[in-house]
């Protein structure tokens, strides 16, 4: 049988079928599950759960980082320099996200519910996907200055995973700066995504597109990957659902069990993501051999701004969760489909209007802008720890107790 692997990079152009998988994520998996997250569906029903627990946890996150460690190997900005500066703007993104979905909100709620609101500030200085993604990147860029090779990167990545797992818990009486290790490894505070535990993900993603490039028939490659993925991704369900193993825990109630990773969950849900990619890629030619070229097009654009539909969507979550008290579950697919609607007009508007003139402003204001929303940040946290002695995280609930 002819190798499906060529010596020479043959396969350089941009990928359609990643396009269509982290549309997919970012529109079904992580607006999906943040809608069930804010407005607080019955997670004792099937389609909900499903959601949040399938798509939110096992195919949201874990998907959204390994797409991004895929496409460093496609970008035409992949030199050191490049990846740190990208860094410095995903973290100063993260954080302006931040700003307007705890600190401005929660100030304004200080004012009429002080003992609620006032530690809920602090969450604007949180380790989420974003601040996640700013650090990965810092980690990369370290990797392209040493030059060293895809492989060896997944070997470090391999372990800072263990070395988070050992270091979880590991604290000082300091929340302020626990929360600041946080970023790194798994502490008591509002630690989602430390670095130590999830930049297999990112390391994982970069290995794998080296390797993409050298593929020169994905039909052959995908015939092999996709009966392995659903091997793989059949057993990873199926020890979770039926039997009494304690290792893997995504799928429980656990929540620190899913954003603490260990190694064993990490490398099982990424041996069933290129079964992912091979299912994008035979949607994809069915498309491109039965429809137009347009199709393409469409489903190509949340990828294409996948950070904005990130934000934008938590924003319309966000106000639409204030605004309306939504717990039936049969509200749930409406709610979805509403947001996601409101999501892309106001990205789609965005990008013809007003992205251009938006990105020449900032970028002739890059450092005051950076520093401007780090000072915010700060301040808001500061403030935060100076008039609270609990703090609230997904550990103890958010202080919901406090509310009612």
């Amino acid at each position: 049988m002819k190798t499906f692997f060529a010596q020479q990079e043959v396969n350089t152009g941009r990928q359609i079928e990643l396009d269509l998988l982290k549309s997919f994520t970012i529109i079904c998996c992580l607006i999906g599950a943040h809608i069930c997250d804010e407005f607080i569906f019955d997670f004792d029903n099937s389609l909900v759960w499903t959601q949040s627990y399938v798509f939110g946890r096992v195919l949201g996150a874990p998907i959204f980082m390994f797409s991004m460690g895929f496409t460093m190997m496609y970008t035409t900005h992949h030199t050191a320099g490049d990846m740190f500066w990208r860094a410095i703007k995903l973290l100063t993104f993260g954080q302006t996200l931040n700003i307007f979905r705890y600190a401005i909100p929660y100030y304004w709620g200080a004012q009429l519910d002080p003992a609620y609101y006032n530690p809920q500030q602090v969450l604007n200085f949180s380790s989420d996907i974003l601040q996640l993604a700013g650090l990965a990147f810092i980690v990369m860029a370290i990797t392209r200055a040493l030059k060293l090779s895809t492989a060896l990167t997944l070997l470090i990545a391999i372990g800072m995973s263990l070395l988070g797992t050992f270091l979880t818990g590991v604290e000082t009486n300091n929340y302020m700066v626990n929360q600041a290790l946080g970023l790194l490894w798994p502490t008591h505070t509002e630690s989602y995504y430390p670095l130590f535990n999830w930049f297999i993900f990112i390391a994982g993603g970069q290995w794998m597109g080296s390797i993409y490039r050298h593929i020169n028939n994905k039909k052959a490659f995908f015939s092999i990957a996709i009966p392995i993925g659903i091997l793989t991704i059949s057993a990873y369900f199926y020890l979770q659902l039926y039997t009494s193993q304690t290792y893997l825990g995504a799928l429980g109630d656990n929540l620190s069990r899913y954003c603490w990773l260990h190694l064993g969950e990490a490398l099982f849900i990424m041996s069933f993501i290129p079964m992912l990619i091979g299912i994008s890629y035979l949607i994809t030619t069915y498309i491109q051999h039965h429809l137009s070229e347009e199709v393409i097009t469409h489903l190509q654009f949340p990828s294409c701004h996948i950070n904005k539909y990130y934000s934008v969507s938590w924003g319309v979550i966000t106000i639409g969760s204030t605004m309306f008290n939504l717990h039936n579950t049969s509200d749930y697919m409406v709610t979805w489909m509403i947001c996601t609607l409101i999501t892309s007009m106001i990205v789609m508007v965005y990008v013809r209007h007003f992205e251009e003139w938006v990105d020449d402003f900032v970028g002739r204001y890059d450092w005051i802008f950076i520093m401007t929303v780090f000072a915010i940040t700060l301040y808001m946290a500061y403030y935060a720890y100076a008039t609270c002695e609990v703090m609230p995280n997904f550990l103890n609930n958010y202080l919901d107790n406090i509310k009612l």
